[in-house]
């Protein structure tokens, strides 16, 4: 849109301001600066003629060595060299009439002796173009450069297990050490507990006059000085805006080959030349409560896993119990824990909530007992009722009994008194008065017992009574309480078996196995050093069984991003090309003019390496942006050189005339675009200075050598190719004009011969 806009405005408001600003015809020069500048001429011409004539004598002397062999061998004698004229304005009022100025007359001679020996300039280019890409190999690299001087960022790893408060006592002495130093501006910390792994973090921003390499140096050496009890400390640049560490990832399923082989590594890559951190994830391992439920038990109580680590989560860390609006804000309601530090035996006998199982099982216990008691007491009554009936029976049986006895005694009186026994004698008399007394007697005491009896029996039927009440009261009670039963609670050793063990703080897999990534962060510019280190690793370290090597992170992203740069450029040339076929119709010239791209590379190359700068994804976009930029001086200079052809004038001559003639205007354009990026170069646009630095310098570099290559190269290729298309043309001539006048010797021959036939013939 940039670019429209700009065409847009050269067209329509340039114009109108030039027709404002230089409607009048310009001076003339004052007669003693035209005398000045014709004398300024006159010398350089004078120069350029004796130059020519010693390089016409020089092209002499060999000729003539040249032309005594070719006498001696009879062969057609080389013409004689001719000295070369100074270049003179064409006569007319053309564009090529100007006069040959100051800047002209300066850059004529280089722009001269490469159209005199077109194929040496080329081999010189060629070989200039080989060196840098070969110099190119010591260029360094990286992904996008440090994105900034100002943002540090510490990690501090406590041992694993440290209580928040150990955290914040750690964190609170690296933050003395940054209160104190005079280059940070401000720094924020994050403490963590051992839920998260006991990792602190602060990020830190210095002042933007500070030094940003002395101020880390500085901080290091003073945390360094803390001793051990500030856990291990990780100081980096955090202004990058992209990963800059190259990754190597070891992947197995045995977890301490894991940490041997990622110490072995992390290790190495330390001590490799370039790497200014070398760290990996593989946390260090932390005292852990192991509760290991026995899933049978746990379900007979109705417990899942779920259910008992969440319980014994609850009592050790608390738990949410809802919100409650205050004040018109709506706070978390939280319970507190009831064992915050529970050691193993406490969470043993910790009890677990009651389940629905548990009291479901409670109340079928009580429904049981019920029923049984029911069933006791069925049983009591049916065997009561049996004995009552076998008592009647037997009550029976004796009435019967006594109501024979007493028919028998009735039949004997009667035959007593049909048949009176002799008169008893005064004393069996009494003796039967005493006896009947005695049987008197003993009948109403036997009465006297029975109604004991009786009275007995009643009470005792009254008791049972009462008895029998109460205890259908208790069960109708029991059974009424039966749903308000709740289990009883169990503690955790019931269901599971509690123990302290130790495990890593985090563990990472991909593809189902675990995996410890080792980090190197490289220095400035030395990505593809350290990258090219960590593949040797994978053929150089002998690591354990089971453990697999890949490389990735920075070095892997830089190869993705160089790649899809490097197709962006191969497109953009290809578009470059078509346009220029639309343009001058023809195939060759555009490949001239494309010649300037690949030599752009060549200052874009020997700038970097002059400044130190790698070579990163802002280089590869100056490089692009350099595609569309250097090959429209060629494209200027070529449209002029056709034009003049186009007015009669001959190749050497358009090639001259139109070179000095866009001199100025190349030389402007180029040198307008190179001061616009100086600023940039130097690093003067504030945050995005590693952005602007490097793409500024590829742009300054490539096109300040495109600019000299599209005025030394370009005319030269230009030769070559009309030249040799001249060349052929002038042949197919000839022998167009050699074949013509073969068949005009021809006819002629036939007509001669048809004329001189007799007639009679």
């Amino acid at each position: 849109m940039a670019l429209l806009g700009s065409l847009l405005v050269a067209l329509t408001i340039v114009p109108v301001f030039s027709y404002w600003v230089l409607r009048k015809s310009p001076k003339p020069l004052s007669p003693k600066r035209q005398a000045a500048t014709d004398a300024s001429y006159e010398a350089w011409a004078r120069k350029h003629r004796e130059k020519g004539i010693k390089r016409a004598e020089k092209r002499q002397s060999k000729i003539d060595g040249k032309n005594a062999k070719r006498d001696a061998k009879g062969k057609t004698l080389l013409p004689a060299a001719t000295a070369d004229a100074p270049v003179t304005p064409m006569p007319g009022d053309g564009e090529a009439s100007d006069r040959v100025d100051r800047l002209q007359q300066r850059s004529l001679p280089a722009i001269l002796a490469a159209l005199r020996h077109p194929w040496r300039t080329i081999v010189i280019s060629v070989a200039i173009f080989a060196v840098t890409m070969m110099m190119a190999s010591f260029l360094k690299t990286d992904l996008l450069g440090a994105a900034g001087q100002n943002s540090l960022y510490i990690a501090q790893t406590l041992p694993a297990g440290s209580s928040l408060e150990a955290s914040d006592e750690a964190a609170k002495k690296i933050e003395d050490v940054l209160a104190s130093d005079p280059d940070v501006d401000t720094y924020s910390t994050t403490v963590n507990g051992p839920e998260t792994g006991s990792e602190n973090s602060f990020n830190i921003t210095l002042k933007d006059d500070s030094e940003a390499e002395i101020a880390t140096n500085r901080l290091s050496n003073q945390i360094d000085g803390l001793g051990d009890d500030v856990g291990e400390i990780d100081l980096q640049d955090a202004s990058g805006s992209a990963n800059e560490d190259v990754e190597i990832k070891l992947s197995g399923s045995d977890l301490s080959a894991l940490g041997e082989a990622a110490d072995s590594v992390t290790k190495k890559m330390s001590e490799t030349e370039g790497v200014t951190n070398a760290r990996n994830d593989l946390a260090s391992d932390q005292p852990i409560i192991h509760v290991d439920v026995n899933r049978e038990k746990a379900a007979d109580y109705g417990y899942s896993q779920a259910e008992v680590g969440q319980a014994i989560a609850a009592a050790l860390h608390g738990s949410e119990a809802g919100t409650l609006t205050l004040e018109g804000k709506e706070r978390d309601i939280f319970l507190a824990p009831t064992h915050p530090d529970a050691t193993p035996g406490e969470i043993r006998a910790l009890e677990l909530p009651v389940t629905e199982v548990q009291t479901q099982n409670a109340q079928e216990d009580a429904t049981d007992a019920v029923e049984e008691k029911t069933d006791r007491r069925a049983e009591e009554a049916k065997a009561k009722a049996e004995e009552e009936s076998a008592d009647q029976l037997d009550s029976a049986r004796e009435a019967r009994d006594n109501a024979a006895d007493q028919l028998e005694e009735a039949r004997k009186a009667l035959r007593d008194a049909q048949n009176p026994p002799p008169a008893p004698s005064p004393g069996d008399m009494a003796a039967d008065q005493v006896e009947q007394a005695e049987e008197g007697v003993e009948q109403a005491e036997k009465g006297l017992n029975e109604a004991n009896d009786a009275i007995d029996d009643l009470v005792d039927s009254q008791r049972e009574q009462e008895e029998s009440q109460a205890e259908e009261q208790d069960l109708a009670d029991e059974q009424a309480a039966i749903p308000d039963i709740k289990g009883d609670p169990i503690t955790v050793d019931e269901i599971a078996s509690v123990d302290e063990t130790e495990t890593p703080a985090t563990v990472t897999r991909e593809d189902g196995n675990r995996q410890v990534t080792v980090f190197a962060t490289p220095a400035e510019g030395q990505l593809n050093p350290v990258s090219t280190e960590a593949q040797e690793l994978t053929s150089s370290m002998d690591l354990p069984d089971g453990v697999s090597f890949d490389v990735g992170g920075a070095s892997q992203e830089q190869a993705d991003s160089f790649s899809q740069l490097g197709w962006a450029m191969l497109v953009a040339i290809a578009l470059v090309f078509l346009v220029m076929i639309a343009t001058f119709r023809s195939f060759v010239q555009p490949l001239i003019l494309l010649v300037s791209i690949p030599f752009a590379a060549t200052g874009a190359v020997l700038l970097l390496l002059l400044t130190g700068t790698p070579l990163g994804i802002p280089s590869l976009i100056g490089l692009l942006m350099l595609i569309g930029i250097v090959v429209t001086n060629a494209i200027v200079l070529i449209d002029l050189v056709n034009k003049l052809r186009e007015h009669e004038m001959g190749l050497w001559d358009a090639i001259i005339h139109g070179t000095r003639l866009r001199l100025r205007p190349i030389l402007m354009t180029a040198a307008a675009t190179v001061f616009a990026l100086v600023p940039m170069s130097l690093g003067l646009t504030g945050g995005g200075v590693f952005i602007s630095q490097p793409l500024a310098i590829v742009v300054i570099g490539g096109l300040t050598s495109s600019t000299v290559l599209t005025l030394i190269l370009v005319p030269a290729l230009y030769l070559l190719v009309e030249r040799r298309k001249e060349r052929r043309a002038e042949h197919q001539e000839a022998k167009a004009a050699a074949k013509h006048r073969a068949d005009q010797d021809r006819i002629d021959a036939e007509t001669a011969e048809v004329a001189a036939r007799p007639v009679d013939e």
